[in-house]
């Protein structure tokens, strides 16, 4: 947006100079001498350290957050075909006798013998040498969200309905209007073989654009009933996120190594990131390496790729990260940072340190004219933090915290049914959470047994 803006305020230039021209006024020779900005150097020594001790306080911060109770969304309740003993790879076909009794037909190959009903609709599986395993109930559940995008008015929603089975077999996209209060279905699919995966999704402008296994993306648009096209192909890569800014949507991919095999690690040693910028209005495709590769431990510095401007690399000294901008190399003088923005003003990272079993993070927030390093123990208040202009939001046990680091102030919000935060996309470049609540089902003969899983319950977001 801001190379646009650039561009237009150019092409305003040149019709101004056009028009002064054609009115016999003369203009100066141009200056061709390109001056480019010095790169500035800077090292963790040449601040004052200042310890800020951690405060906590319960008064909510006064910001701009909007709150939608998904709770009170009907979804309404669907049956996964996963959810289907037929379905069951053991088993290979069913008979019903005259009584309409079920008999599963099961696969040479295994030792189960017979599946059986519970009372409370749960399974009991039962095999060869005698013993048994029970499933939870096969019966239809309530839609969770589980991957959301807010464009503009309407809210659209990625509902599934099988939580507890691994992959999503029966899903549903919805469309919530803020003004209206309305709740429309756009689309649902039930099957063992899903077209898409409902987390790699985004939607700009009432189009969906999701990520296929043939490494595609295409559009569903749901103006035209929903009409399908494949809009763009990554070349090379292993897809690990999809998201949006704009009218931009990023592609994070991990190349593949000489065995075509992804690397995942908190080592530092895993694959190189690219990112790939698809322009959905003009078909425009960048790229743009991240310069390091992919470690658990620096995950939380990728909260907002369309606009992150740092890359970190490695110092051939002492291996210790260096961020590096357009503008300067900040040699931080740790190792596998967590980065959460760094930019002319400020640079704001996490340092670990592990003591035998237990973890210590500090959060350094560097101001680049003052030359101060305040830092504060943040480990009890979040794994992840957000930039919010200069401010921070992090999660941790079940809180949602505001953090101001300049006064080692974090503010708690509430949310609701003391929910767990789960992070999904950025909105007009800041983040918003959906709410889980965790639920409980018992099962078993005599439901002895418990499994959990997540519903949504409260999504929040928050405006510049």
């Amino acid at each position: 947006m801001k190379r646009l803006v650039c561009l237009l305020m150019a092409a305003a230039m040149l019709t101004s100079c056009s028009s002064k021209k054609s009115s016999g006024v003369s203009e100066p020779p141009p200056d061709d001498t390109a001056v480019e900005s010095p790169i500035i150097e800077y090292n963790v020594s040449d601040f004052k350290e200042v310890e800020m001790p951690l405060q906590i306080d319960d008064k909510a911060p006064e910001l701009p957050i909007h709150r939608l109770d998904v709770s009170k969304l009907d979804f309404g309740k669907k049956l996964s075909p996963c959810n289907d003993p037929a379905n069951n790879q053991r088993v290979i076909g069913m008979e019903v006798d005259a009584n309409g009794t079920k008999k599963y037909i099961f696969d040479e190959n295994n030792n189960i013998t017979n599946i059986e009903v519970l009372p409370n609709n749960s399974l009991r599986y039962t095999y060869s040498d005698g013993s048994v395993s029970y499933e939870p109930p096969k019966e239809p559940m309530e839609g969770t969200v589980i991957n959301y995008h807010i464009d503009g008015d309407c809210i659209y929603m990625v509902v599934v309905y099988d939580m507890l089975c691994y992959g999503a077999h029966c899903f549903s996209i919805f469309r919530y209007e803020q003004s209206a209060q309305k709740l429309d279905e756009l689309y649902s699919y039930s099957g063992l073989e899903p077209p898409f995966s409902v987390n790699a999704t985004t939607i700009i402008d009432g189009k969906l654009y999701y990520f296929s296994d043939d490494n595609s993306v295409y559009s569903m648009d749901f103006k035209n009933n929903n009409k399908t096209e494949k809009v763009f192909t990554i070349p090379e890569g292993s897809l690990i996120f999809m998201d949006h800014k704009e009218n931009t949507i990023v592609l994070g991919t991990l190349l593949l190594n000489e065995n075509g095999e992804t690397q995942i690690n908190s080592s530092g040693d895993g694959n190189k990131l690219i990112y790939y910028y698809y322009n959905v209005k003009t078909g425009e495709v960048t790229t743009k390496d991240s310069e390091q590769t992919f470690n658990y431990d620096i995950w939380a510095g990728f909260q907002d790729y369309s606009s992150q401007n740092w890359s970190v690399e490695k110092s051939p000294q002492d291996n210790t990260d260096i961020i590096v901008t357009d503008n300067m190399r900040f040699n931080t003088g740790f190792k596998n940072v967590e980065v959460i923005n760094a930019d002319d003003k400020q640079v704001t990272f996490i340092e670990s340190t592990t003591y035998s079993s237990t973890s210590v993070r500090r959060l350094h927030s560097f101001d680049l004219n003052k030359k101060e390093d305040i830092m504060t123990n943040v480990t009890i208040i979040g794994d992840q933090f957000y930039n919010l202009e200069g401010n921070l939001l992090s999660y941790s046990s079940g809180h949602l915290f505001y953090f101001v680091p300049k006064l080692g102030v974090a503010f708690r919000i509430p949310l609701k049914n003391a929910g767990q935060v789960v992070l999904s996309e950025p909105y007009n470049g800041l983040p918003s959470f959906i709410v889980n609540e965790n639920r409980d089902i018992k099962y078993g003969e005599n439901n002895e047994f418990v499994q959990s899983w997540d519903k949504s319950v409260e999504l929040m977001w928050i405006d510049k």
